[in-house]
């Protein structure tokens, strides 16, 4: 079984300038994904995909593969995450290099560990899904949402549970970010991110947390030393 671990890293983040080579508790945020991905006993490839020299500097240096930069018409503020994962799956196929999965790593999803990505690719593996994407129980459920319509607060879903209890909600989770494992021919014969067949494994609520912000960095800076470090 051949995995590629690709870890998508863009040079222009408006939210928090360099967010992805930032200091995070003294170490460049992508390094912690880098080390997340090289300590899977399953991962065959651990590969940045960047248009920044800088940030492929900084991941050489923590032993990520960078082959490549990444043309500048997949790393704009509205590139979504399908054509950078065919580039980096074309590119090493005319390389003659063959993957069976790619395990799809955000540098700013920080609360997983090596151990959640391989039981997803035990999990795909075992199963034969379209991918495999980690979810968590969301902390604030869709049932309890408002919007506005007319100057008016109403409930965002037509629902009984609206007024129910947190203990009387149906479980509702979110596709958490921390760990996409996609099948190689969902994205290159199906051209599809994830496929239809999709499976998922749990991860607790912490791993919801993502950086986007200035503010999500240094919440994010906190949790790490109470929950990971």
């Amino acid at each position: 079984m051949s995995v590629l671990a690709l870890i998508p890293a863009r040079g222009g983040s408006k939210g928090v300038p360099k967010k992805n080579i930032k200091s995070f508790n003294g170490k460049p945020l992508i390094s912690y994904t880098i080390n997340d991905a090289l300590n899977s006993k399953l991962i065959t490839h651990v590969v940045v995909s960047t248009d920044s020299q800088e940030i492929a500097d900084v991941a050489l240096k923590y032993n990520a593969i960078v082959p490549f930069l990444r043309p500048k018409n997949i790393a704009e503020d509205v590139t979504s995450d399908f054509p950078v994962m065919e580039h980096a799956i074309k590119w090493y196929k005319k390389q003659g290099q063959i993957f069976d999965y790619m395990v799809f790593l955000r540098p700013t999803n920080l609360f997983r560990s090596s151990n959640d990505i391989d039981k997803g690719i035990n999990k795909i593996n075992k199963f034969n899904y379209d991918s495999i994407r980690s979810i968590s129980e969301v902390n604030y459920s869709p049932y309890w949402m408002k919007t506005v319509v007319n100057d008016k607060l109403v409930n965002f879903l037509d629902s009984k549970y609206s007024e129910s209890r947190r203990q009387d909600l149906p479980k509702v989770y979110q596709a958490n970010g921390a760990v996409d494992i996609i099948k190689i021919d969902t994205i290159l014969k199906k051209k599809s991110r994830y496929g239809n067949n999709i499976g998922y494994f749990k991860m607790n609520e912490i791993s919801n947390v993502d950086i986007d912000t200035q503010l999500d960095f240094e919440i994010a800076e906190f949790l790490y030393k109470r929950y990971r470090m």
